[in-house]
């Protein structure tokens, strides 16, 4: 039989400790709701909110606990792009699927960069903003976000003989854009799971095999096609993320 849920005056506490926002509420539906369709509108707005929004990136990492929540999203969908037998039953949602699991990474690339560089350079100003945007992007670079963006490489790499060439390109610099902003931050996160260290330096060894395979691969190394500058500059940037893998 089921067992009636019992709300203590703690809970309730707890429950209402964190201010209901508009940033809190789209979080909570992006987290909650398993339509791939309604996931990628929702994250439209949210990333509307938080880009170049100092309070709002404050709120959804430190109350909220974002990150992790995107994160889990990205595993989440990226394991069912991985299934073989889901992938065939509907290649709509496929299609949807991938376009949400590269908003997700996109989304904590441009966070990162806006909480370095050019914004970080103004944040020497106030040692309360500094401090706020180490907590950002420490937030974003911890092992499981580096590991599912690994992961998500080599799911493009893996389909690299599927889909249109200029498709898989735009994934490709989609991906190594986050990586090169990301992984320069993934070895510093202080007391890891181990078990998440491990299967992160494992990914890493992984990824950069893939990686080096879709270096000397015809799409990139190939000189047919009308794309070359684009692919010169992919080489390039797959050099520099090989480089950061081997770290």
């Amino acid at each position: 039989s089921v067992q009636p849920v019992i709300t203590t005056a703690k809970d309730q506490k707890e429950e209402h400790s964190t201010p209901i926002t508009p940033v809190s509420l789209l979080l909570s539906r992006f987290r909650d709701t398993h339509s791939v369709s309604l996931r990628s509108k929702v994250l439209y707005a949210l990333g509307s909110l938080l880009r170049g929004n100092q309070l709002s990136m404050q709120h959804f990492v430190v109350d909220l606990d974002g990150p992790n929540i995107l994160e889990s999203v990205l595993r989440e969908e990226l394991m069912l792009l991985t299934d073989v037998a889901q992938s065939k039953a509907n290649n709509h949602i496929d299609n949807i699927r991938w376009k949400l699991v590269m908003k997700i990474s996109t989304l904590g690339h441009d966070l990162l960069l806006d909480c370095s560089g050019a914004s970080r350079q103004e944040a020497t100003e106030s040692e309360a903003t500094a401090t706020t945007n180490d907590q950002i992007i420490n937030a974003f670079t911890n092992y499981a976000w580096c590991t599912s963006n690994i992961d998500l490489l080599l799911e493009i790499c893996s389909n690299s003989n599927q889909g249109g060439e200029s498709k898989l390109l735009s994934k490709l610099e989609t991906i190594l854009s986050t990586l090169r902003v990301m992984l320069p931050h993934c070895s510093q996160e202080n007391k890891p799971d181990l078990d998440l260290l491990h299967h992160f330096h494992q990914q890493k060894l992984i990824g950069k095999e893939a990686l080096f395979e879709m270096q000397t691969s015809h799409l990139i190394a190939g000189n047919n096609g009308d794309d070359q500058e684009w692919k010169q500059e992919l080489a390039h940037l797959i050099k520099l993320v090989l480089q950061l893998l081997a770290l």
